[in-house]
């Protein structure tokens, strides 16, 4: 009888543990598959116009469903204007329909635009 119980107490230990690990992953916003995120990124980098990616991040809401944020450096030459735009976006979503994603947030930059994000010295640091 009392081996019976401590199996028991055992199991319902190990699947308290188990459940507990990924809940913290959850909370803590990890990435939720490190294999997944870095497909990501050469799926993306691998569409025609991409030259650059950076500030990548995924996470999971519930252990399923996935957002997705990351700045997009699009190589143009010369005109990049609205049609261009367009184009470069409705590839970056085809390209994104085949993952679990709930959410995306995209930026596309320009190969000449400083990133918001990155930063710049300041005149006092330039001496």
């Amino acid at each position: 009888m009392l081996h019976s119980v401590f199996a028991a107490a055992l199991f319902i230990l190990f699947n308290v543990c188990r459940n507990l690990w990924g809940t913290g992953k959850l909370f803590f916003q990890a990435v939720p598959d490190k294999a997944l995120h870095e497909e990501i990124r050469r799926t993306l980098i691998g569409i025609d116009g991409i030259s650059g990616i950076h500030h990548q991040h995924l996470w999971s809401l519930d252990g399923e469903q996935h957002v997705l944020t990351a700045h997009i450096v699009v190589d143009h030459e010369g005109v990049f204007g609205p049609d261009e735009y367009c184009a470069i976006k409705q590839s970056i979503a085809m390209a994104l329909e085949q993952y679990p994603l709930a959410h995306t947030t995209i930026e596309i930059e320009l190969t000449e635009e400083a990133c918001r994000d990155q930063p710049v010295p300041s005149q006092t640091d330039q001496h």
